[in-house]
C-alpha cells in the first residue's frame, strides 16, 4: 500500500490515489487529498464517511454561503440561488443529524437562514432569535 501511495504521489495522480485511499477505507487520508485537490464537496463526504460529522456539516454549510455570494460572478449581497443548494443543505442536514440534537437544532436553523426562502419579517426574527439562543454568528450576521 505505502509503495502504491509514494508512486501515485512521485507522478501527481491525487485522482487515483484519492480512489486509493478511499477504497481502502482510509477516509481521513482520502479526505486530505480532497482538500488538497480543492474538492470542498468531496472532502465534506469523506468526513462523514471517517465519522467527522461536525466538520463535514461546517465544510457543507461554509460552501453553500460561498456559492450564495460568489456565484457566477456575483458581487456578495443578497444570497443567490443556485441549483445543488436546496440538496447541499440537505446533506448538511443529515451529517449535523450525526452529532447531536442541540447541533441538528442549530444546522437546520442555519440551512433555513441560508436557503434564503424567508416569507415575511417575523420568520427572520425567529430566526435571528434562534442563531442568538444557539451563539451562531454566521446566522446572525445573515438575518441583519
Amino acid at each position: 500500500m505505502d509503495l502504491k501511495r509514494e508512486f501515485l504521489q512521485s507522478l501527481c495522480l491525487l485522482d487515483e490515489l484519492l480512489e486509493l485511499e478511499e477504497e481502502s477505507g482510509n477516509f481521513m487520508e482520502a479526505a486530505n487529498i480532497a482538500k488538497m485537490m480543492g474538492d470542498i464537496l468531496r472532502e465534506a463526504d469523506l468526513l462523514g464517511k471517517a465519522g467527522e460529522f461536525l466538520e463535514a456539516c461546517e465544510l457543507m454549510f461554509f460552501y453553500v454561503l460561498a456559492q450564495s455570494l460568489w456565484s457566477g460572478g456575483s458581487k456578495a449581497w443578497p444570497l443567490k440561488q443556485f441549483t445543488q443548494k436546496a440538496e447541499l443543505l440537505g446533506r448538511a442536514l443529515i451529517f449535523a443529524k450525526e452529532v447531536s440534537s442541540n447541533f441538528y437544532e442549530l444546522a437546520s436553523t442555519e440551512a433555513e437562514i441560508l436557503s434564503n426562502k424567508h416569507g415575511n419579517n417575523f420568520e427572520i426574527m425567529n430566526q435571528l432569535q434562534s442563531s442568538r439562543i444557539h451563539s451562531s454568528i454566521r446566522g446572525e450576521m445573515l438575518c441583519l
